[in-house]
């Protein structure tokens, strides 16, 4: 029996974007508990934690070891927040009055800025092969 690929893509595609939604989640308030984030997506627990699982595993989220600032009753939760160096985005702030580079890490942390000095009578492919050489040197 074939399984439709409609039905795959639609699955894929929610697992991606229930993804996002828990990543948003944490990154708005920088730590949140599993139970508040089913909260505050209205995913099941079950759901949550499978993400948390999945996210923690490829190194994108991280469990928070100090579990002291929980003040409810009962079992201590463990918070959870973006892990420092699980993923990094490389900017480029190409304009008429200022050029520079900055590698950001997943939490929005700026890791390195560098000015650049492009030539604007280069053509554009020239100028952005100019620019990425320029991440070389962060």
């Amino acid at each position: 029996m074939q399984k439709d690929s409609r039905v795959s893509k639609t699955t894929r595609s929610m697992r991606v974007e229930n993804r996002c939604l828990v990543l948003s989640a944490i990154r708005e308030r920088r730590q949140v508990s599993r139970s508040d984030l089913s909260v505050m997506t209205g995913l099941t627990e079950a759901a949550i934690s499978r993400i948390c699982r999945e996210l923690i595993d490829v190194e994108l989220l991280v469990e928070d070891d100090d579990p002291s600032g929980n003040r409810k009753p009962g079992r201590p939760s463990i918070n959870l927040q973006i892990a420092a160096n699980g993923a990094f985005v490389l900017g480029f702030d190409i304009s008429a009055n200022s050029q520079s580079i900055c590698l950001v890490n997943a939490r929005g942390d700026v890791l390195a800025r560098r000015r650049l000095e492009l030539d604007f009578s280069s053509p554009p492919v020239q100028t952005l092969k100019l620019a990425a050489t320029a991440s070389n040197h962060l």
